[in-house]
């Protein structure tokens, strides 16, 4: 089963996003950044990473410091 949550959204420059959420998959939980960017009517996506922050099947977890803006 997944979830996601934590949704933050910023411009980052004329007509592009920078979005932010968290990823629950089963155990595995992943940050996830993508850069989405608004040309004429279509959204293109120009950047995507998802960061592990635990997954217990691998006995992996990774603290972050977390930044408030």
């Amino acid at each position: 089963m997944s979830a996601t949550r934590e949704f933050h959204l910023r411009e980052i420059a004329p007509a592009t996003y920078l979005l932010t959420y968290t990823l629950q998959q089963d155990t595995k939980l992943t940050r996830r950044a993508t850069i989405w960017q608004r040309r004429e009517r279509d959204w293109t996506v120009l950047y995507r990473q998802g960061t592990l922050v635990s997954d217990p099947t691998l006995n992996v977890v990774i603290h972050h410091p977390r930044v408030d803006q």
